[in-house]
């Protein structure tokens, strides 16, 4: 390892630069050393390829009241208020979502139900017997996911005790209510299991407590007492946070900008507005990618990535868009020499009609749904390329409700210095009708008049001074 050659003072600042040739060739072969400098020659797509599982979690309590309140008359605006209470905060799986995650680990124990090779089910069946490459594993840091990931893939955790399981906080759901919060790390800097009972939490601070008696409950409803431990005892323990310069992570496509309206944004105005989702995916993709570069020439390397519904739409859409560039750092943008200016996302051939559908704004994956997709790195070109995107058994794409905003497309700005504000700020982009326009209208009228009488009281209050 390079590290630890440093650490031994076998290099000096002489000779650094043929350290990491000699580094590079050693993980990604002879092709990328060839020509002296660091990452400039050609490499195949199956050296650098990764073979990408990506699974949404089981329903969480958010998504069980949510579904229940809509069912119930709340409207799109009541609901956006509900989704704010804080007793939300990173909302665990509910008793369906853990009935989901248990039903996982069992059709992938099992090698998947008409599971066909590059499954997610017969990935881990066949890792769990060590007949191909174990997978890197990836969740996000929210504890539905955390728990449907270490389910889904307990055939091979269990098989393989020394597999890791990274909590990479930039797989984090991009939203800002309080189930997209993670709850603060625990006094050892780790994320705290479920409790074994619900009186263990008593004496921690109310919010933590609350949460993790909400896990603990859905957990003892459903979840055997055995899988129950299995999951406190030994899911909990593989669990490795990826360091990261965030942990609550909300960077994500601005609010009140459907993708359907960045579509229509001129060069600079998109990039600018995306932003903030292209560090975040630049993030998820130097992890991915960093693993990959230790895996064998030739193959593409698996990866299980266990996070969120509107994560993926901005993911599908980012690469469908062939518009934008994520930075790609760390280990794999060091041995693949690649530059802040990152690479550029494409959308390439073989992906079905309903993955494209997933980077819509009215489509969103099925709790406990998976897709899987080829990503193929060609340095050379400066490009990631998304290829093969099929969706996995027992997998569909569904309906989202209706938007709580309608946002009226803006023009194209010419420069960067306009940018997405500025559109935002020479249109006065409006909020529509949340529901019930009828009762909005009337709300505002009332709050006039009373405005208006407010005044003309505070006008027959004012008595003019008599002038001596």
């Amino acid at each position: 390892m390079l590290a630890t050659r440093c650490e031994k003072g076998q290099f000096t600042a002489t000779n650094v630069h043929s350290a990491l040739l000699a580094f590079t060739k050693e993980r990604v072969g002879d092709a990328w050393a060839a020509s002296g400098e660091v990452a400039t020659g050609p490499i195949s797509y199956e050296r650098m390829s990764l073979r990408v599982h990506y699974l949404r979690h089981g329903e969480s309590e958010w998504n069980s009241q949510q579904s229940a309140a809509r069912k119930g008359g709340m409207t799109q605006q009541e609901v956006r208020l509900l989704a704010n209470e804080v007793r939300f905060t990173d909302s665990p799986l509910g008793t369906k979502g853990v009935q989901q995650a248990l039903a996982l680990w069992e059709v992938h124990a099992a090698g998947g139900e008409g599971a066909t090779n590059g499954s997610l089910s017969s990935l881990l069946h066949c890792a769990a017997a060590g007949s191909c490459p174990a997978p890197t594993l990836f969740v996000s840091n929210l504890r539905r996911a955390i728990d449907t990931g270490l389910f889904a893939t307990r055939s091979l955790l269990d098989a393989q005790p020394q597999t890791r399981v990274h909590v990479l906080p930039a797989l984090q759901e991009t939203c800002h209510h309080a189930d997209c919060t993670p709850l603060p790390l625990g006094d050892d800097g780790r994320i705290e299991p479920p409790p074994a009972t619900v009186d263990a939490v008593s004496a921690r601070a109310p919010l933590t407590t609350a949460v993790l008696a909400a896990q603990a409950t859905a957990l003892r409803a459903v979840a055997s007492v055995v899988d129950a431990e299995w999951l406190r005892l030994h899911g909990y323990p593989r669990l490795q946070l990826h360091q990261s310069r965030l942990f609550d992570d909300r960077r994500r496509v601005p609010d009140g900008l459907p993708l359907r309206t960045a579509s229509g944004l001129g060069d600079a105005a998109f990039a600018n507005a995306l932003e903030p989702l292209a560090q975040r995916l630049g993030d998820i993709l130097s992890a991915a990618l960093g693993s990959a570069a230790e895996a064998a020439p030739g193959t593409r390397h698996p990866v299980v990535l266990t996070a969120h519904s509107r994560l993926l739409r901005e993911f599908v859409y980012a690469f469908h868009s062939n518009r934008l560039s994520a930075p790609v750092l760390g280990r794999a943008g060091v041995a693949l020499g690649l530059t802040r200016a990152g690479v550029a996302l494409r959308w390439g051939e073989g992906n079905s009609a309903d993955c494209t559908s997933l980077g819509e704004d009215e489509t969103k994956l099925n709790n406990c749904g998976s897709v899987s997709f080829d990503l193929d790195l060609d340095p050379g070109g400066g490009t990631l390329t998304l290829r093969r995107c099929t969706l996995g058994a027992g997998s569909s794409v569904l309906a989202r409700s209706a938007p709580a905003l309608a946002v009226v497309s803006p023009p194209k700005v010419a420069s960067a210095a306009d940018g997405w504000a500025a559109t935002v700020a020479s249109r006065g982009l409006v909020a529509a009708s949340v529901g019930s326009s009828g009762v909005f209208a009337a709300a505002l009228l009332l709050l006039a008049m009373i405005l208006i009488l407010v005044l003309l009281g505070r006008q027959a209050k004012r008595v003019p001074r008599k002038v001596s």
